[in-house]
């Protein structure tokens, strides 16, 4: 992991040298790499179910949704709650359960993973993930 952010930083240094005209995307660049940098732990489990071009997307999913905690939670004001590394939604992880014919905690990281990148090549790359798409969404 050490070595995508070093592939990061130098990413960004090499793509936007920090200039008084590109110091905002240079800025905007280290700020996406930081938060991959929060959720390093994840990573050897999120190159095990993404492609090895969709880690970093993952890995700020992962950031964007839970700040990398697999017990992190949010209640929604339907009454529904998001749960998970990838927080998924009671809504759905039932639409899933039924569709893919599994059973398990949402909290359990492996599964979560496996059942995220099931849903990211198969129903949209990352269209479930939508409200935080201002968070995850970036061009390296």
């Amino acid at each position: 992991m050490p070595s995508l952010i070093i592939e990061g930083v130098i990413s960004c240094l090499l793509i936007m040298p920090p200039s008084v005209d590109s110091f905002r995307d240079f800025i905007d660049c280290r700020e996406q790499y930081n938060k991959v940098e929060v959720v390093q732990e994840w990573i050897p489990l999120l190159q095990t179910y993404f492609k090895q071009e969709d880690v970093l997307q993952a890995s700020l999913m992962v950031f964007c949704e839970s700040t990398g905690r697999p017990r992190s939670y949010n209640n929604n004001t339907n009454g529904t709650q998001d749960i998970g590394l990838f927080a998924f939604n009671d809504t759905t992880w039932s639409w899933l359960e039924d569709k893919l014919k599994f059973t398990g905690d949402r909290r359990d990281p492996v599964l979560n993973t496996r059942i995220a990148s099931w849903l990211f090549y198969n129903d949209g790359r990352g269209k479930h993930w939508y409200s935080s798409e201002h968070c995850w969404d970036y061009d390296f």
